[in-house]
């Protein structure tokens, strides 16, 4: 999973009742906080501790991920992926090569939405 793919998920408590202290990324502070885990189910936006969740998530900001120009790299394969077409305020699909693209580039076009 990509770093935007773990710290981009949303916080998600779970539908179990146990209260788990947790950290998870806010991407839209761009800061690990505090949570309390259900204790089943949830997403892998969710660390033991603050120390684990600012390494795996080290500021990212979703701003400039998301105004970088999209960058299908040199290599041939053709992966589809998504960016976020700064211009036309969009998601768009397109063909990852494989190797030395940027940060705007998302599994998922759900991903790609919520993150931009």
């Amino acid at each position: 999973l990509s770093i935007q793919g773990t710290c981009f998920f949303p916080k998600e408590t779970g539908p179990c009742k146990a209260k788990i202290s947790r950290y998870y990324y806010n991407h839209r502070t761009g800061k690990c906080e505090k949570i309390y885990y259900g204790g089943c189910m949830g997403n892998v936006n969710n660390f033991k501790r603050i120390r684990q969740c600012d390494k795996t998530c080290p500021s990212v900001k979703p701003k400039s991920i998301c105004h970088r120009p999209k960058k299908e790299g040199p290599c041939r394969a053709r992966i589809p992926r998504y960016f976020y077409n700064k211009r036309t305020k969009r998601c768009k699909k397109f063909y990852f090569g494989g190797c030395r693209g940027n940060q705007n580039n998302f599994k998922k076009l759900k991903e790609c939405r919520s993150v931009c």
